[in-house]
């Protein structure tokens, strides 16, 4: 029986007056929404990995401090245009490196001093990235990060990611669609890489505001299930996403569409042994099946 991680993220995003659809209105409703999904997952058994902006790592730091540790990670979400007082008014990947490096570094330094703790998983807005950017994060102490959404292609957010590995896998330091052996861990959010399109450029992802189980959510878990077992990938996962502007409190079809997706994991228990955990601790895991797998090859 193989071993089936599976990591649910959290992007903290900053508050918006525009109403956007998929960030708060308010630090209120993103406390909600943090709090309510830690607890809906830590109660069902499973791990969290919050991605915290600098201004919510700042803002909401006693609620992030209180979760850290208790089955949660905190890691830094990075969105230059949001980023207070930010020149950048585009997405990360679509800058140089030295811009990547400023904004990466300020951003860090804000979770840093906000928390007491350096972040050591990585996301940025839009899955925008360049083929500088996991060098870049891992020269600045990123060992991990969910940088890709499997057969995206944005251009103009410099988020293309077509053909891109759809397992955990070490990077390759000049093209950020290439397994490599950097030793960055890239955890790729879980998406139905192939045979269907949404709109322009975007493909099924699974987020799990995006709507119900059935419909939406096990169609893409059932076709990354079958990928991986078609391609042999020998270290599989799971990866999905949400924002805190959902509320996991009181908004009953979201939390059913969780409950029925763990339910539908745990149920995979006859093929999979299902492993719940946080991006650092998968690092950590997948350190160890290589590590077990080198000894025994001889």
């Amino acid at each position: 029986m193989e071993d089936l991680y599976v990591v649910f993220t959290m992007e903290c995003r900053v508050p918006s007056l525009k109403a956007q659809f998929d960030a708060p209105q308010t630090w209120e409703q993103s406390a909600r929404s943090i709090d309510g999904f830690c607890t809906l997952m830590l109660n069902n058994g499973f791990a969290v990995t919050l991605l915290a902006s600098p201004e919510c790592a700042e803002e909401q730091s006693p609620l992030l401090e209180e979760f850290w540790g208790k089955r949660v990670e905190v890691g830094l979400y990075v969105d230059p245009p949001s980023i207070r007082g930010s020149k950048y008014k585009r997405d990360l990947g679509t800058y140089g490196v030295d811009e990547q490096r400023d904004i990466i570094e300020e951003s860090m330094h804000r979770f840093a001093d906000a928390l007491g703790r350096r972040p050591r998983s990585f996301r940025a807005a839009q899955f925008s990235a360049s083929d500088a950017t996991y060098q870049l994060l891992y020269n600045l102490g990123f060992t991990q990060g969910s940088l890709s959404s499997p057969g995206r292609n944005l251009p103009r957010r410099s988020a293309v990611w077509v053909d891109a590995p759809n397992f955990p896998h070490y990077v390759d330091p000049h093209n950020r669609l290439k397994v490599g052996s950097l030793e960055f861990l890239e955890i790729p959010l879980s998406t139905m890489r192939e045979g269907r399109t949404l709109y322009a450029g975007m493909v099924p992802e699974l987020v799990i505001e995006s709507g119900d189980f059935e419909s939406v959510h096990k169609p893409i878990i059932d076709a990354l299930l079958a990928s991986l077992e078609s391609e042999g990938a020998e270290f599989k996962a799971i990866c999905a996403t949400t924002s805190n502007h959902v509320d996991y409190r009181s908004d009953t079809k979201v939390v059913k569409s969780v409950e029925t997706m763990i339910n539908y994991l745990q149920n995979l228990e006859d093929r999979y042994r299902i492993i719940p955990t946080t991006m650092i601790t998968l690092h950590e895991r997948y350190r160890e099946y290589y590590l077990e797998k080198s000894r025994a090859d001889g």
